[in-house]
């Protein structure tokens, strides 16, 4: 992904929370409208509260701890 689609991804998430604050008042319908799950404008919306906008930033989906993963010594 480019830089221009994660601010693109960036300015979309923030655009529902503002919806959701400024128009609807309400989490369901705007979440309905867009289209996502309301656990998902949730998480958002308090990644949004503790960091502003760089919490809407997409993230790593690479695991922090593998422990099933095949051993170096058996790769070489």
């Amino acid at each position: 992904m480019t830089e221009a689609e994660f601010l693109r991804n960036q300015r979309w998430r923030l655009g529902i929370i503002r919806h959701a604050e400024e128009v609807a008042h309400n989490v369901a319908k705007t979440s309905r409208y867009f289209g996502i799950s309301r656990n998902t404008f949730y998480k958002w919306y308090r990644r949004f509260e503790k960091l502003e906008k760089d919490g809407l930033k997409d993230r790593s989906r690479h695991p922090l701890h593998s422990p099933g993963i095949t051993g170096l010594e058996i790769i070489a």
